[in-house]
């Protein structure tokens, strides 16, 4: 068994976009996933560009990202 230290959640990062190699890189894997049809990877890496989305999205604003906010 691999003896893992605790993660400790890191709140100061949240508001910053990710960078733009990370983004590529997460596109890059998810379409390999499709590729493969690995399912459980896309799935995973679905919700990871689901959050990566809404942290640039954020960090741009509503009216820069085109949102519609009602």
């Amino acid at each position: 068994m691999i003896n893992r230290p605790e993660i400790e959640p890191c709140d100061h990062h949240t508001n910053q976009p990710p960078s733009e190699k990370l983004v590529r890189c997460l596109i890059q894997a998810y379409e390999l996933a499709i590729d493969e049809d690995d399912v459980q990877t896309q799935a995973l890496l679905g919700s990871m560009l689901h959050d990566v989305g809404g942290r640039i999205a954020a960090a741009v604003g509503p009216k820069a990202a085109q949102m519609i906010l009602h």
